[in-house]
C-alpha cells in the first residue's frame, strides 16, 4: 500500500523508531480516509500519524508568518531547508 506524502510524513516523525508495515499504513489509511482509530494501535501507524501532526503544525506555522509582517524572507527559509530543500514545495503548496 502507499501512502501519499508518506516519505513527508516520515521526515517529521524521525525520533519514532518504527519500521514500515502494512498494518501500520493500513491503519493510517483508514484512519486518514474513513476517520476509523485502529483499536491497537501500530508503531508504524503511530509514526506516521505523529509525522503528519508536526507537518501540518509546520504547514501552518508558516501560513500565518507568511501573511503577517513577520515574514522574513524567502531566504531565511531556504537556509533553513538546505538540507531537505524538496520539503519546501511541500509546505508552501499556495505558491
Amino acid at each position: 500500500m502507499k501512502i501519499k506524502n508518506e516519505n513527508i510524513f516520515l521526515f517529521f516523525s524521525k525520533k519514532i523508531n518504527a519500521e514500515p508495515t502494512n498494518t501500520g499504513k493500513k491503519q493510517f489509511y483508514e484512519h486518514q480516509s474513513f476517520g476509523t482509530k485502529p483499536e491497537e494501535p501500530d508503531q508504524y501507524y503511530k509514526k506516521l500519524m505523529h509525522g503528519k501532526r508536526m507537518f501540518d503544525l509546520q504547514l501552518q506555522e508558516y501560513k500565518k508568518l507568511y501573511f503577517c509582517n513577520e515574514w522574513w524572507g524567502w531566504h531565511a527559509i531556504v537556509n533553513d531547508w538546505k538540507d531537505s530543500i524538496s520539503i519546501l514545495w511541500h509546505l508552501f503548496p499556495w505558491k
